[in-house]
């Protein structure tokens, strides 16, 4: 089989007809499509059985049940666990595939037997936060690398786009990986350097396949909670891991270090970006100060967060100063 496409289905019972239409037409031979249903409470998965029932779709699009709800982590790694294809592909059930995308990827992926086939993705919005917006794209395709060299590489020439989806991946590889970290929130960060690191054979391609959907109520905009603050400490925790644990290259090692500084930085940037209520403005402060945050933007090797991490020692001075340079970004 060729690709296993992995959809967690929790809460999208407006999107996830059409999410299942676009996956579906994608001009593969032998494919499957993996719903996870992570137990919401919405119509979502009875959708889906009728879709199934409707078009005579069981031998294509299997329906795998949660006893309770997992979160998105486990729900992909339910995925990975059940797939019978070559590759998987991470979808979420709010988001679309591009006609034909996952066949010309995979076409490219198996005549360079690739352990990861990065690939472009559009963004549209359907939110009310001030999030930058646009399309964006990978405009380039690159040669085939190892995946420390790939990580490097991108980081370097700030094209990283951490999350885990409109990429190929080989299925022994995440198996082999353990997949996700469950619990997380932004779990792609953890995810995406740990897989890299891993991987041989790596390459990116200018085949848009992904059309990333953000939306009022998704993970990315839910910033009125302590669980995202938790998750970004722990996420730096594991990057903290991967620099002690793996034997890898001083350049690569620099360049984790620099983004372990970006999430912690990242921590105070998004009170101010989505307004986040005093409780948690709160708490996030006491986090940084009981667990000497503050040190880790002053360890990059890089002077913007060395800067950074001078203002970041008083979280308020921060907080305002990245207030005022955003509104006078706003305003030129």
């Amino acid at each position: 089989m060729e690709i296993s496409i992995v959809i967690p289905i929790y809460n999208v019972e407006k999107y996830i007809i059409q999410c299942l239409e676009s996956a579906l037409n994608q001009g593969l031979n032998e494919f499957e499509i993996l719903c996870i249903d992570d137990c919401g409470n919405d119509t979502s998965i009875k959708k889906v059985e009728q879709y199934i029932e409707k078009h005579k779709l069981k031998d294509i699009i299997k329906i795998i049940k949660h006893r309770v709800n997992e979160g998105l982590s486990q729900a992909r790694n339910t995925g990975i666990e059940w797939a019978k294809g070559e590759y998987c592909y991470f979808l979420d059930g709010d988001d679309l595939l591009k006609e034909n995308a996952l066949s010309e990827m995979y076409a490219i992926a198996q005549k360079n037997d690739l352990d990861i086939l990065e690939g472009s993705f559009e963004e549209f919005y359907e939110t009310k936060y001030n999030i930058e917006t646009g399309t964006k794209f990978h405009v380039t395709s690159t040669e085939i690398m190892s995946g420390s060299d790939f990580l490097v590489w991108e980081l370097r020439s700030k094209e990283y786009v951490p999350m885990a989806c409109a990429k190929l991946y080989k299925t022994k590889l995440l198996r082999e990986n353990k997949g996700f970290v469950p619990g997380l929130i932004s779990e792609d960060e953890e995810f995406t350097p740990r897989i890299y690191l891993q991987a041989k054979k790596v390459s990116r391609c200018n085949i848009c396949s992904y059309l990333y959907r953000r939306r009022d109520g998704s993970i990315t905009t839910s910033y009125n909670n302590k669980k995202w603050i938790d998750s970004y400490i722990i996420i730096s925790e594991h990057l903290q891991r991967i620099l002690e644990n793996q034997n890898i290259s001083k350049e690569t090692s620099k360049y984790i270090l620099q983004r372990r500084a970006q999430i912690i930085l990242s921590l105070l940037k998004n009170i101010v970006a989505y307004d986040v209520e005093a409780e948690i403005r709160n708490y996030v402060i006491e986090r940084i100060k009981k667990e000497n945050l503050r040190l880790i933007p002053m360890l990059s090797p890089f002077l913007k967060e060395k800067i950074e991490g001078v203002l970041f020692v008083w979280p308020k001075l921060y907080m305002f100063a990245y207030r005022r340079m955003r509104y006078v970004k706003e305003k030129m």
